[in-house]
């Protein structure tokens, strides 16, 4: 009978806490997530509400979602409440039946009172052992989803594939770019690139600029292999850059864009992200190409000042020369900068396009822009409209051609 009695604690409760609990969990592990996205949305984007006088609008919103996730929390604690008690009272039921048993053995001599507690003590411990597995059958769905949620993640394919090794390493210091018949679409979205023919030399430095949409921002992603193009050759210093493994591609170029990202440690523990073994002159010499050394002797712990959740320590500007720091430190042969001056007041986007000076010598540089005073000490200039390049040279070239270049240099001088 004890045995029967461990047997529906140890199979049936377990399975009618699973049952009772499966949904529940799963959506437990819903809610949790939407209420994370919620409040981080909510932090991140608390200028946007205050300004358009939603906050009342995002607590009501947070208190709903706040309200469903207690609602679940309460009937998980229910169901484990039943399953607890269920066995408890079939712990208590089963040492009842084995004192029962016991005292008319002992009565009858046929069993020692001391043997009769060591009885009692072990139907104890074995329900004790039974005790955490209704809690945790409760539990396998939410488990279950939150596993799968991983796992969704984990088997993802990456939109590029690298090779392992470089079938290639020979560039003989010449890092030209070179894109060949490139075509390229974003999935279920037309085509961004078709046929898209552009070289630049080594140590060349070219600026690409055209009408928003037109497709510059993405040469970037295909030159870093974010994807792969439809169709045609992209080549570094004459190779395909499919013959690069991605350590070694990595390892070419240093990305400099509007969309910086500090992490949220330390000013030096930012800057070695670039070069982990680099000495504290380095930083400095580093800092001071960028223009940024000034302020950081100003700041409390120098380098070691936290610069706070996505840089809120420092502004736009000082931002972007943190990411020209790093881009020194790197020391790559190839430059890449994706609207760097996007969003920064003109005095302070001359004074940045100033400080990358320093930094395009001896690289090969690829400037995206729409803000035309940026190309002035680029050597060539690409107008791209529609994923194509419909205007290539030098800014006196084009000004001479008195084509779309020229229309928009006009344009923009009389802003």
């Amino acid at each position: 009978m004890i045995f029967l009695l461990m047997v529906v604690s140890g199979f049936c409760v377990p399975l009618l806490a699973e049952r009772l609990g499966h949904k529940t969990g799963i959506n437990l592990v819903t809610e949790i997530a939407q209420l994370r996205t919620h409040c981080i949305d909510s932090a991140q984007g608390l200028m946007e509400i205050l300004s358009f006088g939603r906050e009342r609008r995002a607590l009501t919103a947070l208190q709903i979602k706040h309200g469903k996730l207690l609602q679940l929390q309460s009937r998980m604690n229910h169901i484990d409440a039943l399953s607890q008690a269920l066995i408890l009272l079939l712990t208590g039921l089963a040492l009842w039946l084995a004192l029962y048993f016991g005292v008319q053995l002992v009565l009858a001599e046929q069993l020692n009172g001391v043997n009769l507690a060591l009885i009692a003590f072990a139907v104890l411990a074995a329900f004790e052992a039974i005790m955490p597995l209704p809690l945790a059958f409760q539990y396998l769905g939410r488990t279950k989803k939150a596993v799968s949620r991983l796992l969704d993640l984990a088997e993802q394919k990456p939109a590029v594939l690298f090779t392992e090794k470089d079938n290639n390493s020979d560039f003989s210091g010449k890092y030209s770019i070179e894109f060949n018949q490139v075509s390229f679409a974003y999935p279920e979205r037309e085509a961004i690139f078709e046929n898209l023919n552009l070289k630049i030399n080594q140590g060349e430095k070219v600026a690409i600029v055209g009408s928003t949409g037109a497709g510059k921002t993405t040469l970037i992603q295909l030159l870093t292999r974010v994807f792969d193009p439809a169709s045609g050759v992209i080549n570094i210093a004459n190779t395909h850059i499919k013959n690069f493994s991605e350590s070694s591609l990595r390892g070419l170029m240093s990305v400099v864009s509007q969309r910086s990202h500090l992490f949220n440690m330390s000013l030096r523990d930012n800057l070695l992200i670039a070069k982990p073994k680099a000495s504290d002159r380095e930083l400095y010499q580093a800092l001071k190409t960028a223009q940024l050394l000034d302020v950081v002797e100003q700041l409390p712990e120098g380098l070691n000042t936290w610069v706070g959740e996505h840089g809120s320590r420092f502004s736009g500007g000082q931002i972007r020369r943190i990411a020209i720091a790093r881009a020194v430190l790197a020391d790559l042969p190839i430059l890449l900068l994706d609207e760097p001056t996007e969003g920064l007041d003109p005095i302070t986007a001359d004074e940045f396009m100033k400080s990358l000076t320093e930094l395009m010598v001896g690289r090969t540089v690829l400037l995206i822009t729409h803000r035309l005073t940026d190309v002035q000490d680029m050597d060539k200039i690409a107008v791209m409209e529609n994923g194509q390049i419909i205007e290539f040279g030098t800014e006196a070239e084009l000004l001479g051609a008195n084509k779309r270049y020229a229309g928009l240099y006009a344009q923009y001088h009389l802003i």
